[in-house]
């Protein structure tokens, strides 16, 4: 039985069995494997994201990575941490690739933002 269309966001925001980081850095680019993970047809997850979101899948998952990042850049226990460590942990694999998408996605560049929390 295929899943519903809407429980496809489920799997980003509460991944089964801890597969965050799976999602991140394994099913990068490729639409059918994360339809076939959560039991619906690519044609299906494609509308469906191309529907809720307004995005492409490329964009739908290089956005939900770079919120990643940004999650894990206002976590107190990784202040210490550089900018292309915390990319590095989400899968971004350069500095030029993720500075560009990070800037694309939220308007400022990534030291900027963080720039930008210790003035909160």
């Amino acid at each position: 039985m295929q899943n519903e269309p809407q429980n496809v966001f489920s799997y980003f925001i509460f991944p089964p069995n801890n597969c965050q980081s799976y999602i991140l850095c394994n099913i990068l680019y490729q639409l059918g494997e994360l339809a076939e993970m959560i039991s619906i047809s690519s044609h299906n997850l494609s509308e469906v994201i191309n529907t809720k979101t307004g995005m492409i899948f490329f964009d739908f998952i290089n956005q939900y990575r770079i919120e990643e990042v940004k999650r894990e850049i206002r976590k107190p226990e990784n202040e210490n941490l550089t900018l292309l460590a915390v990319s590095m942990d989400s899968c971004f694999n350069s500095k030029t690739s993720f500075n560009t998408l990070f800037k694309k996605y939220v308007g400022i560049t990534p030291s900027q933002y963080k720039d930008s929390l210790k003035s909160d």
